[in-house]
Parts: C-alpha cells; sequence; structure tokens
C-alpha cells in the first residue's frame, strides 16, 4: 500500500477524505460489476431489480 501512498500519485498517507473517497468509489464499482454479472443467475422476478441496481451503483461510481 504504501507504493500508492508515497506521495508520486498525489495521495497524502494523511488525506483521509480522498481515501474514503476513493474506497467508496471502488467499492460502488465493484457492485456494479457483481450485479451485471450475477444478473443472470437470479429468478426472473428479481432481474430488473438486479438491473436497476447496477444501473444506480454505475451512475454513482
Amino acid at each position: 500500500m504504501s507504493l500508492f501512498l508515497d506521495g508520486s500519485m498525489g495521495f497524502d498517507p494523511n488525506d483521509y477524505v480522498s481515501f474514503t473517497f476513493f474506497a467508496g468509489y471502488m467499492a460502488m464499482l465493484a457492485a456494479s460489476v457483481f450485479f451485471f454479472f450475477e444478473r443472470s443467475r437470479v429468478a426472473d422476478e428479481w432481474k430488473t431489480s438486479m438491473l436497476v441496481s447496477g444501473l444506480i451503483t454505475g451512475i454513482a461510481a
């Protein structure tokens, strides 16, 4: 983790707001990928919900 926080990429190791934003962004992106890939495995009644969830988290990310 020190490679990313050494200052060469613009990250300050003491900037907790930026790290929290980055972690939230990555979590929403991962959730979008999960919802889109797992959409085919759920029952038909849940496919629309999975699509909407993927779109919402994708737009937020």
